[in-house]
């Protein structure tokens, strides 16, 4: 039978760095007939370890329609306006100990801005550590952790709502953000974005374009990025059309397409061969 692979992300790479599992992941990897990945990114850290491997980057997709279309009606977002917006599980990773503190400098230049982040708990430890941070940085009446957004209707009325999207990844011992679909969505809402380089969002973001990527870890930039955003109607106009244009070009019906080719190809090699 025809293997194919396809690599999404920190679940792909990991097992890499397992001195158990290598062998066995680089088998299968060169086993495979065909080998797709989500992210350039992705497909860069699998070569650092299985090198001349064929990999195909086929980005993810969005359901562009469903994003722009929301009405608002699933989800009350009136008392944290005006907002940027996180969405992503409550982890290391995705770098809120680092967006929190950004913040903290947006809001000395917009004092009625609020920081809303959708996720659920990872571990007790890290919600907890975000918690004291909030109230160090006393910001307990601006930022706002949701958890009961618990459905597609309701992140779309959250995300329409919001005035920019922003998530700051972190590369954690292999442990990567593998691309980013909430920057794609935030892009089908009509939103701004804001996001690290160096990982999977590079292919999630049209940097300078759409949003800016920040090349550093740091706050600052982080926070610099947002305010030149924030403090610029005219780009937010233009970043707004952008991000809608780019949720279109990366609508499923392409990415499909793109995959169709893959398993095609496939089948024409063996019945070439029979």
């Amino acid at each position: 039978k025809k293997i194919i692979i396809t690599a999404t992300g920190s679940n792909s790479i990991l097992p890499l760095y397992h001195r158990c599992n290598f062998f066995l992941a680089r088998f299968a990897y060169k086993r495979a007939h065909a080998v797709t990945a989500i992210s350039s990114f992705t497909r860069n850290e699998i070569l650092k370890k299985v090198p001349a491997l064929s990999i195909q980057v086929i980005n993810h997709g969005v359901d562009a329609d469903f994003f722009a279309r929301t009405d608002g009606s699933h989800y009350d977002v009136s008392r944290y306006k005006p907002y940027i917006l996180g969405v992503g599980q409550l982890r290391w990773r995705k770098g809120y100990h680092f967006s929190i503190r950004a913040f903290a400098k947006v809001r000395e230049r917009f004092p009625n801005l609020k920081y809303v982040i959708v996720g659920t708990h990872y571990k007790d430890d890290y919600y907890m550590r975000l918690q004291k941070l909030i109230d160090d940085l006393s910001l307990r009446e601006h930022v706002y952790i949701l958890e009961d957004v618990d459905s597609k209707e309701k992140l779309a009325d959250v995300y329409k709502g919001a005035e920019l999207f922003c998530l700051f990844s972190q590369n954690v011992n292999h442990d990567v953000e593998g691309f980013g679909l909430v920057f794609l969505e935030a892009a089908a809402s009509g939103l701004p974005v804001v996001g690290s380089k160096h990982c999977g969002v590079d292919d999630a973001v049209r940097d300078q374009r759409n949003g800016i990527l920040v090349e550093t870890r740091s706050p600052d930039d982080f926070a610099s990025a947002l305010i030149k955003i924030l403090g610029d109607a005219e780009l937010q106009k233009q970043m707004r059309q952008e991000s809608l244009l780019f949720a279109r070009q990366s609508a499923w019906e392409k990415k499909i397409a793109e995959y169709k080719k893959v398993y095609q190809k496939l089948l024409t090699k063996q019945f070439l061969h029979e």
